[in-house]
C-alpha cells in the first residue's frame, strides 16, 4: 500500500491498474474433476461463533464493518460495496470499476450492478474489472478473471488439475464488444458471447477452461 501510494494514481494521471494474484505458482492447467472430490457431499451451511467479539462500533453500525442486523451472519461495509456473508461462504465487491463473487457459488444467482453470476461449479470466483475507466455498464474494455479448485497432481507434479467452471455471466456493456482469451503463443482468440438488451451472455460448459478473458 505504501508503493502504491507513492507511485499514483496523482492528479492528471492515468488511473493505475492493481491486480493481486493469490494462486500459488503453477505451471499450466489441464481441465478435469479434481481427484477425490467427485463424490463429494455438498457443504453444509454453519453458524461461526464469536460475532460477539467484533467491536461495539460494529455491532451499532457506525464502524467501517456493520453486522446486518436482519441477518446476523453477514457483514457489509459502511459504503455498502464490500459484503462478506460466512454462513454462505460468500464475499462479493460491487463498485463501480470491479464486481466480483467468490465463495460456494454452485447453485446460486449472485446480482451485483453490472453483473450476474449463474454456476454450477461448487466453488468458484468470478470478477469483470474495467480497464479503461470508466464505470462498468459503460467500460469497452474489461478484463474477466475465473477462478476454480485446482490441485498438483500426485507428489505435487505438475500440470496442476482444475475444476471445469460451469455457468453463466451476464455483463452490462456497450453493444460492439468481442470476447477473447489469450492461447498458449499469446495471440488471442475470439470466444461466442451472445448480445441482447444491453447485456452480454457469456456460458461455460466446463470444456475450454481460461483464467483471463477480455471483452473488448
Amino acid at each position: 500500500l505504501d508503493w502504491l501510494r507513492a507511485t499514483g494514481p496523482h492528479d492528471n494521471e492515468e488511473p493505475v491498474f492493481l491486480y493481486l494474484h493469490y494462486l500459488d505458482p503453477h505451471a499450466p492447467y489441464t481441465s478435469g474433476p479434481l481427484p477425490g472430490t467427485e463424490n463429494a457431499p455438498p457443504r453444509e451451511r454453519i453458524d461461526v461463533p464469536g460475532i460477539e467479539q467484533f467491536s461495539q462500533h460494529e455491532q451499532n453500525g457506525d464502524g467501517p464493518w456493520k453486522i446486518e442486523q436482519s441477518e446476523r451472519h453477514a457483514m457489509v461495509t459502511d459504503t455498502g460495496e464490500l459484503k462478506r456473508n460466512w454462513q454462505q461462504g460468500i464475499y462479493t465487491i460491487d463498485t463501480p470499476l470491479s464486481q466480483a463473487a467468490t465463495g460456494w457459488l454452485g447453485g446460486r444467482s449472485i446480482s451485483l450492478g453490472a453483473i450476474q453470476v449463474q454456476t454450477k461449479t461448487p466453488y468458484a470466483s468470478v470478477a469483470v474489472q474495467s480497464l479503461d475507466g470508466k464505470p462498468l455498464g459503460q467500460s469497452r474494455e474489461l478484463l474477466l478473471s475465473l477462478g476454480t479448485r485446482a490441485m498438483p497432481k500426485a507428489d505435487d507434479k505438475t500440470p496442476f488439475n482444475v475444476e471445469p467452471f460451469e455457468g453463466s455471466l451476464t455483463i452490462e456493456a456497450p453493444a460492439g464488444l468481442k470476447l477473447f482469451a489469450h492461447d498458449a503463443q499469446l495471440q488471442l482468440k475470439p470466444l461466442p458471447a451472445t448480445y441482447k438488451d444491453g447485456h452480454y451472455v457469456i456460458t461455460f460448459d466446463g470444456n475450454y477452461m481460461s483464467n483471463w478473458l477480455f471483452l473488448k
